[in-house]
């Protein structure tokens, strides 16, 4: 009985590409999904070192994982044209933005062991976060008006709520300590 392969020549877009965190695992989970064999990666990161850095380790990976997928690094708009899915890893400010929220709450007695997503250090970091995803949605519904956002930014909720009241874009926040939870 012959096999046959499936191959759906999906574009998935991630925007934080250049992340050393996120990456090296969600890449790796997307090249071993057989139903996305012969895909495309397109990597999104402001730091443009960063993002050609781990464009090099997912070009290896997807050698070596030999699923047909093919990875590049884009610019948004480029990126966004025509894509099937859009994942979302960013922190608009980067940890040293983190810091002085959390710094600034402690100075006025809110002490937070995790400030990224509740009390005066998670509303800052959703104030900083929310434009950025909203004008990632924008451009979603003019160039990849059918594609859903998928992130994993925290504070997840509050910006998976942003996107759905104030675009058309479908958008779903994952927590990664879910799996982890679980197993």
């Amino acid at each position: 009985m012959a096999t046959v392969e499936i191959t759906t020549n999906k574009k998935s877009v991630l925007i934080g590409g250049g992340s050393y965190n996120w990456t090296p695992t969600l890449a790796l989970d997307l090249f071993c999904t057989p139903g996305l064999r012969n895909s495309e990666l397109v990597l999104v990161d402001v730091d443009e070192q960063a993002g050609k850095l781990m464009l090099r380790y997912a070009r290896k990976l997807a050698e070596t994982v030999d699923t047909g997928w093919h990875v590049t690094f884009s610019a948004l708009d480029e990126a966004l044209a025509h894509a099937d899915i859009v994942c979302v890893s960013i922190s608009t400010g980067g940890l040293t933005s983190m810091e002085k929220d959390l710094n600034t709450a402690e100075k006025y007695g809110v002490y937070q062991t995790v400030g990224d997503t509740t009390g005066p250090a998670g509303i800052s970091r959703t104030l900083r976060n929310v434009p950025i995803f909203i004008d990632i949605a924008r451009k979603m519904e003019s160039l990849c008006p059918d594609a859903w956002m998928v992130h994993v930014t925290n504070p997840l909720n509050q910006l998976t709520r942003a996107v759905n009241r104030y675009s058309s874009i479908p958008c779903i926040g994952l927590c990664h300590n879910y799996a982890g939870t679980v197993s």
